[in-house]
């Protein structure tokens, strides 16, 4: 073993842990359909039974009174699971199967960058942990369930890989390969399609103009096998008012994102200072140089200002600043590095790995558990017959209505909310999100009745409430739950 591999030796025991037993703890999905707050997953494991049910671009009646599947939000990762749920016939394990082979499909992207650049096993490793087994990695991908982020990510490493070969290879047939991988990035998710495309930058920047013709003749390829989606997608873009989002305002916020904003920091600073000791010609900066302005341009904030890039959420810049920063720290030429400097670097991966999986610990939730509540609320969805919404003067505390909501996709319920509100106009949105609970049976009445509402859960008190004062009939309770007709 080398001595500059020993550096990496703590933080690859302690990540590889974390990372098993996370995966262990997600693998409950595959018997508790996840109900909690701090979740994503639910709602694309909806729209992958959608898929299944109706099919791609369907009119789908479940949700919001019918809304249109995928005309605003990627398929690309429900595509790819589509088919393993074809031969598991379970779409629980269909979606933790996916998570797996996403995990491995990435191991083996590393790999090949590993084998590329010609660094040990070890590095290799660590690189790989350091990217998909970090806290921000774990917290997004395995605990929210954020798989189409990740489904884009894996895919965005590949040519990431194609890049690296060709920055020191001539381009010949084989950067075909950059076609459909490109296409299925850009179906996959937009922020890393916006930053994946930035990056390709670099190596445009890197090859002569008929190399460049092969390249961008490739990536218009790649975008027109894409355009089945894309053109979907730009249509619903502006008619269902997604533009101007601003997510990237969040960069700006050091009170509700306080923890997201200092990492990113840091990530930019530490990425700027390797690609410092990591450069070794002309080439590797013009290679690197748009990946390095997009950093400056986070660390500054002024990216908050750039159309486009200003509706990139801090999760994304994360997951591509990790990424290079990483890339960087495992290509350095330790032989250069003094023993000094190789002992203050150990020391420093080790507390980084410490504080890293102690903020997991901390701070990432683990897979929650049912209360009575979540196992009442599920009891008496199976008599549900028509389209209905959870209401309650009060919040469930340890569950998340949307998620009952994409459970109900499951079990073919309908529902006038669902859990995908850029599928459907602000108009009917806002019908939803002012519906709420109201002690004036009629205006209650007369709101359900515009969203086509014919029956409700409800919890406890509201039950007596809602049968003894406005007259709604009890179909059925359980313990705290109960579903009531409004007819």
């Amino acid at each position: 073993m080398k001595k500059s591999d020993k550096i990496f030796l703590i933080p690859i025991i302690l990540f590889s842990l974390n990372l098993i037993y996370r995966l262990i703890d997600t693998a409950k999905i595959i018997k508790y359909f996840p109900l909690d707050y701090t979740n994503d997953l639910a709602s694309y494991v909806a729209q992958l039974s959608f898929l299944d049910a109706y099919g791609l671009f369907a009119n789908v009646p479940n949700w919001y009174n019918g809304f249109i599947l995928f005309q605003a939000s990627a398929p690309g990762w429900a595509l790819f699971t589509l088919p393993i749920l074809n031969l598991t016939n379970n779409i629980m394990l269909s979606t933790y199967l996916s998570i797996i082979l996403l995990y491995i499909l990435a191991f083996i992207s590393i790999y090949l960058i590993g084998k590329h650049i010609k660094i040990s096993k070890i590095k290799t490793i660590a690189l790989y942990l350091f990217i998909f087994a970090n806290p921000m990695a774990i917290g997004g991908f395995l605990k929210q369930g954020r798989l189409p982020e990740l489904t884009a990510f894996v895919v965005f490493i590949y040519i990431f890989y194609l890049a690296l070969y060709y920055k020191d290879n001539p381009i010949d047939w084989k950067i075909l390969f950059l076609a459909p991988l490109y296409t299925f990035l850009i179906i996959s998710h937009q922020p890393e399609t916006v930053l994946g495309s930035t990056f390709l930058l670099g190596l445009i920047l890197t090859k002569n103009f008929k190399e460049n013709i092969k390249i961008i003749s490739t990536l218009i390829l790649g975008t027109l096998l894409s355009s089945f989606w894309l053109i979907q997608f730009l249509q619903a873009y502006t008619q269902l008012n997604l533009i101007d989002q601003e997510f990237g305002l969040w960069l700006l916020d050091f009170n509700s994102f306080l923890i997201s904003n200092l990492i990113l920091t840091g990530l930019t600073i530490a990425l700027l200072g390797l690609f410092y000791f990591y450069q070794k010609d002309k080439k590797d900066f013009l290679f690197f140089l748009p990946t390095l302005t997009l950093a400056f341009l986070v660390l500054t904030r002024l990216i908050t200002f750039i159309p486009i890039y200003k509706e990139i959420y801090p999760d994304p810049w994360t997951n591509f600043l990790i990424l290079f920063t990483s890339f960087f720290l495992v290509s350095l030429n330790y032989n250069k590095i003094s023993k000094k400097i190789k002992t203050y670097l150990l020391i420093v991966l080790a507390l980084a790995a410490i504080a890293a999986i102690s903020y997991n610990m901390l701070f990432t939730p683990f897979f929650q558990d049912y209360t009575q509540t979540e196992y009442d609320i599920l009891a008496v969805m199976p008599d549900i017959e028509e389209r209905f919404l959870i209401l309650g003067s009060q919040s469930i505390e340890s569950s998340y209505p949307q998620a009952y909501y994409s459970y109900a996709a499951l079990i073919n319920k309908n529902t006038a909310s669902g859990w995908s509100d850029w599928s459907k106009d602000k108009d009917y949105i806002n019908l939803i999100t002012n519906i709420g609970f109201t002690e004036d049976c009629d205006k209650l009445v007369e709101g359900l009745n515009e969203l086509n509402v014919l029956e409700i859960i409800a919890l406890n008190e509201d039950c007596t409430y809602l049968t003894n004062t406005c007259n709604f009939q009890e179909k059925t309770t359980s313990n705290q739950a109960c579903l009531l007709s409004i007819e």
